[in-house]
């Protein structure tokens, strides 16, 4: 049917095609595609903000972003300290507080502009709004991109200004 076909489009299955629909980060047995889902639930709560349904879309995104697991750090700590033991480390003031300050500048500037990724977050699937800077090892934006807004502000400067800030104290 044609509800079929739609609620297909934004990620949940029908049961007859539900074991080939679903991706492996599917969680908690959900059997909702949230690679799907949560890009149309954030624009549905967008669209419809100020009404009851923009409020249940707003509800329904509370609800899956409850399900996250923060990292746990200490865990961590408690490992072998091997090289390939722990990728992930806690370290207090690592990047001075002006940078830190102006870091939070550009990414206030992201937030404004609406340049935020609203894709769900690629380790858990959960909505999450978030900025790639460095993927892969390169950064997300190269000069070129960068030269090409023509001295406007776009979303390749904002990124790549913050890895002017971040880099060297991080690398």
């Amino acid at each position: 049917s044609n509800l079929t076909a739609e609620l297909e489009k934004i990620g949940i299955p029908s049961k007859h095609n539900r074991k080939s629909f679903l991706p492996s980060y599917t969680t908690d047995g959900l059997q909702i595609n949230l690679g799907r889902f949560v890009p149309y639930l954030n624009k549905f709560a967008y669209r419809n903000r100020g009404t009851v349904q923009g409020e249940l879309a707003m509800e329904l995104l509370v609800m899956l972003s409850r399900r996250r697991v923060p990292f746990n750090f200490e865990a961590g700590r408690r490992s072998s300290s091997t090289a390939s033991s722990n990728v992930i480390s806690h370290q207090r003031q690592v990047v001075p507080e002006s940078t830190v300050d102006d870091a939070l500048g550009v990414v206030d500037q992201i937030r404004r502009n609406g340049w935020l990724s609203t894709n769900p977050d690629s380790v858990d699937g959960l909505p999450s709004l978030h900025l790639n800077i460095i993927s892969s090892g390169r950064r997300m934006f190269d000069d070129g991109q960068v030269k090409r807004s023509g001295g406007k502000t776009t979303l390749a400067t904002c990124v790549n200004e913050l890895a002017d800030l971040l880099e060297p104290h991080l690398c």
